[in-house]
């Protein structure tokens, strides 16, 4: 078993559970509203940025099953 843990913009949560739903056998997740400060592009845009942090335990074997539909429905550029 493994633990994942990812942390997504808040406007691109839905598409993620969407992606995950849409799995044979989805994983159950944990969402939790968080706030961070890292490296941001733009100057103007608040210190602390707002994400939703997705947790989640599944098989060894799932696991690149479960980490590329994240990576994928939750990309932005």
């Amino acid at each position: 078993m493994k633990e994942i843990k990812a942390f997504i913009r808040t406007n691109m949560i839905d598409y993620v559970i969407d992606g995950l739903e849409a799995l044979p056998e989805p994983p159950g997740i944990t969402l939790s509203d968080v706030r961070g400060w890292g490296h941001v592009k733009a100057e103007d845009e608040a210190r602390l940025t707002n994400r939703i942090k997705l947790e989640t335990v599944v098989p060894d074997e799932r696991v690149a099953e479960i980490i590329d539909t994240i990576i994928q429905k939750g990309k932005t550029g």
